[in-house]
């Protein structure tokens, strides 16, 4: 699939495309590459394009020698390009798509963490089995594209080698994300 062609199955799917790459909204060139990647599958059901994704909800906790205990959020997102900045309400610490033929597993959760905020050891890594949800809704990022998300929910919990009190801030081609700590 190119550009043109993604184009036209959103606009035969009844999407609004110059909404995409506007305020908090992704480029039509994001979801191209998250199809091309297989982070994303586009299907049309009934007339409609619908975007299916499998996510892991990570949420990273830290408990300090006084005994509180902190969690990790996202801050924000600022974009490189017209340097936009977009603040999410996100249930958990971080979110990440699976990766094609990737399970929701203890692997896949280390390359969130990896990937995210760079770090490589000292936490240990633990499944809600009470949390594993399908949802459908309209997507955020790109308007108007009905989504359905598969969440598997994990726990992460930070030992002091790997805990920054500062937080994390991940750095990408497209945009940085900032993290920070709040007390529990």
């Amino acid at each position: 699939m190119n550009i043109d062609e993604l184009r036209q199955a959103c606009i035969r799917g009844g999407i609004e495309v110059a909404k995409f790459g506007t305020g908090k909204a992704k480029t039509l060139e994001n979801l191209l590459e998250e199809v091309t990647t297989g982070e994303t599958v586009l299907e049309e059901q009934g007339g409609k394009l619908v975007r299916t994704i499998s996510v892991l909800g990570v949420n990273v906790y830290y408990e300090a020698p006084d005994g509180k205990r902190y969690r990790l959020i996202e801050e924000k997102q600022v974009f490189n390009k017209g340097s936009r900045e977009r603040a999410r309400k996100l249930e958990v610490s971080l979110g990440e798509k699976l990766l094609p033929g990737e399970s929701p597993d203890e692997v896949a959760v280390s390359r969130a963490i990896r990937e995210e905020l760079k770090i490589n050891d000292g936490y240990i890594i633990t499944k809600d089995p009470s949390f594993e949800k399908k949802e459908t809704r309209l997507s955020e990022s790109y308007p108007g594209l009905e989504s359905i998300y598969k969440v598997y929910r994990f726990v992460v919990q930070l030992a002091d080698p790997a805990y920054n009190p500062n937080g994390y801030k991940e750095e990408g081609s497209e945009k940085t994300t900032y993290f920070k700590w709040i007390e529990e």
